[in-house]
């Protein structure tokens, strides 16, 4: 046998090209010569002339990467060869009944994908590669995941396998099979997005609430906690391409699509078994996923409400305030906007909110008010900051009902913000204020709302505070209480702007009856119209913002600040210690045990205005409020440097530094008040001083001592934004 194959190996080859084209790389391998390549197992021939290397490159090119051994025999060559290299490397080949394929045990490593990053890359077996694009989902041109597979760990981990010379769409073909073939078919519902919530950008379940899934299949039913923040609409994109990936069609019912889900996943299947069993009124207690035993389901899965839980429920569907939905504080300038009160946190914009780690009920901003869109899902998303002041801008307009909006560009988004993207795509959209829609070019459809800040007593916020117009005979939108555009005094109303308010709070479908010394007038607040009662005149009315924005589109100072004089330069407020701003600074230093004798507020519009400044440029430049990444962080320092400070901002070439610069020149921050402490220096009577700033920390690089200032960013061919002591944990930023 083995001479009869040495005789006709040219032959058999000329043959096999002639007869099975598709197959000449296989060919190939028995006309190689062991001089053309270095020598190395994987490389090292058998005595049929067979490498393991050749046979990789010869099965990348055959579909499924699997070849059967019939065909092989047929065309001259010796499965008994063939059958050889795969046992001698079980790590890439499998042998299976009647052919033999290409499935090399490598993966794409799930550490390297994670947050912190694989800690142990000289030892990895697996290659580092952005997992959403072997999928082809990302299109992220600096990914931090990486796209390249010519990377030097990537070559090496891939050599191992004989797969470094295969051309890059091969190498996404198999490792996207590999990614697809470990769902087998089956669809996890995602255990962390139906807890805590998940933000993994390379998730491959659903992200879908799991108590709507049970609903759907048992109508009589209901699990739900309204408004659930969690996704109701299985054909969002995200979930379209998971059930793609399981082979699952979207184009059926959402009662059949949900059938597929849990006949695919037997633990959903015995889940649904249980719940048949249960006639009462269930809560959720657990989520689940496909590594779950189906023999813990009973004890683990679901619990029965208690009548004492039904009274707890019905009080939080009463009183939103009394029930946060989510662990998760949720900010403008996050993508979804679900929050369980529809009201912008003012301690959020103007001091520290002490429930953000806690999760607060109510969307945290830097500004007063805020603008959402919503698709036919109803998940509210927050809209770019260019899009929120066009709107805010024409909103505060009484004159219009309409602004054309900018368009998403959708290489300034976050890679999490391509949600956004799916939803309003590259199109034109016109604001309606009067049904609070947009409409596109195309005929599309979207709900819109505008939040602002939370109402408080003695605290006037101007994008909090709505003003009633009516359209005189000129056409011209006219305040209640003012005269009209005739300049009229005697045809002026007797009710004012703030009294229809005041109303349309008690009673926002009630009547409002009013005069002046001519006419009675009614104020229709379901229709929104004023009517003449004695000619039956009937005008238009709006309710709309007090104009609010400067010219740069943001508000100029906080309104808690105490008024200033035009030339003053600074002031420093003594905090009462009653007040919240007070105690939110008290909660920054929590863990820190001392007797604080007084606490400021630094009021500087220089400072002030050059922080606010400096974070536009910051977002413009990142294309994204995230990047700039907010914090608020301790400085320490002597008696003498405060008043400087608080004049001229931070800037260690002024005050100078005792306590050297190991991570580079700059002024230090930590946030950790204790440690702040430490570079305290006290004053004759032993106090310390301390500030608390907020602190654009943007792009952070590891520091040193012979650092005079930040090196180049590549992604963005400019200086980091801060050195620190440690890039995933810091505890001191410059």
């Amino acid at each position: 046998m083995e001479k009869r194959f040495k005789e006709d190996k040219y032959e058999a080859s000329t043959t096999w090209k002639k007869k099975l084209s598709n197959l000449s790389t296989i060919s190939a391998i028995y006309v190689k010569n062991n001089n053309e390549r270095e020598i190395c197992p994987v490389h090292l021939e058998n005595e049929c002339g067979i490498s393991a290397y050749c046979l990789v490159s010869a099965l990348a090119t055959q579909s499924e990467f699997s070849t059967d051994l019939v065909i092989l025999e047929n065309n001259g060559v010796l499965p008994e060869c063939v059958i050889e290299i795969a046992k001698r490397y079980s790590n890439i080949f499998r042998i299976e009944e009647k052919s033999i394929r290409l499935e090399p045990n490598i993966n794409i490593c799930e550490d390297h994908i994670s947050y912190k990053g694989c800690q142990n890359r000289k030892s990895c077996c697996d290659v580092h590669i952005c997992k959403n694009y072997v999928l082809g989902e990302c299109r992220e041109e600096h990914c931090v995941w990486g796209h390249r597979w010519d990377t030097n760990h990537n070559i090496s981990v891939l050599k191992k396998f004989c797969m470094n010379g295969l051309p890059c769409d091969v190498l996404q073909k198999v490792f996207k099979g590999k990614i697809i073939s470990a769902v087998d078919g089956c669809i996890n519902v995602c255990d962390k997005y139906n807890t805590k919530g998940c933000d993994s950008k390379h998730c491959t379940s659903l992200h879908v609430c799991l108590s709507y899934l049970i609903s759907t299949m048992q109508a009589s039913l209901s699990f739900c906690l309204h408004p659930c923040p969690r996704n109701h609409n299985i054909l969002l994109p995200s979930c379209i391409s998971v059930l793609a990936r399981c082979g699952i069609s979207t184009n059926e019912s959402i009662k059949d699509i949900v059938c597929e889900i849990f006949e695919s996943n037997r633990v959903l299947a015995a889940l649904i078994s249980n719940t048949q069993s249960e006639s009462e009124n269930l809560s959720l207690h657990k989520t689940y996923n496909r590594s779950d035993s189906v023999e813990k389901e009973d004890d683990s899965l679901i619990c029965r409400m208690s009548k004492e839980n039904e009274r707890i429920v019905a009080q939080e569907r009463s009183n939103p305030e009394s029930h946060v939905t989510s662990s998760t504080t949720l900010w403008s300038h996050y993508l979804k906007g679900n929050v369980p009160i529809a009201e912008i946190c003012y301690e959020s914009v103007e001091n520290i909110c002490e429930l953000e780690d806690n999760g607060c009920p109510r969307l945290h901003a830097v500004s007063h008010f805020h603008w959402q869109v919503s698709g036919p899902d109803g998940i509210w998303l927050n809209l770019r900051s260019n899009q929120v002041n066009c709107l805010e801008r024409a909103y505060c307009n009484p004159g219009k009902n309409c602004i054309l909006l900018p368009c998403l560009d959708p290489s300034s988004l976050d890679f999490s913000c391509k949600t956004l993207f799916t939803l309003m795509g590259r199109e034109s959209w016109c604001s309606d204020f009067s049904s609070m829609t947009l409409c596109s070019k195309s005929g599309n459809y979207l709900w819109v709302r505008r939040i602002c800040t939370q109402k408080l007593e003695n605290v006037t916020v101007k994008a909090s505070k709505f003003m009633w117009y009516f359209l005189d005979h000129n056409n011209t939108w006219i305040e209640y209480g003012k005269a009209d555009s005739s300049h009229s005094v005697n045809l002026a109303v007797t009710i004012s702007s703030d009294e229809i308010e005041t109303a349309y709070i008690d009673d926002p479908k009630g009547v409002v009856h009013f005069t002046n010394s001519q006419f009675n007038y009614e104020l229709n607040f379901l229709l929104m119209v004023q009517i003449n009662k004695i000619s039956g005149k009937i005008r238009q009315v709006v309710r709309r913002p007090q104009p609010h924005l400067q010219d740069d589109g943001l508000d100029d100072l906080p309104q808690t600040w105490n008024v200033m004089l035009p030339k003053q330069r600074v002031q420093r407020v003594i905090l009462n210690a009653t007040s919240a701003e007070y105690h939110a600074v008290l909660n920054l230093m929590k863990n820190f045990i001392f007797n604080s004798v007084s606490i400021e507020r630094i009021q500087n519009p220089y400072s002030w205005r050059a922080f606010h400044n400096k974070v536009k440029e910051m977002t413009l430049l990142y294309e994204s409020e995230m990047a700039v990444d907010i914090r608020y962080l301790f400085h320490g320092t002597s008696y003498d440097a405060v008043q400087n400070i608080c004049e001229e901002n931070f800037d260690w070439r002024l005050h100078g530094t005792v306590h050297g610069l190991a991570f580079g020149q700059g002024t230090y921050f930590t946030p950790s008040a204790k440690l702040a402490s430490g570079y305290a220096k006290p004053d004759i009577q032993g106090y310390r001083y301390l500030f608390v700033a907020r602190v654009a920390v943007g792009t952070k690089v590891l520091g040193n001592s012979n650092m005079r200032k930040p090196p180049i960013n590549p992604l963005t061919q400019k200086p980091y934004d801060c050195t620190v002591n440690n890039v995933f944990n810091p505890s001191i930023f410059v």
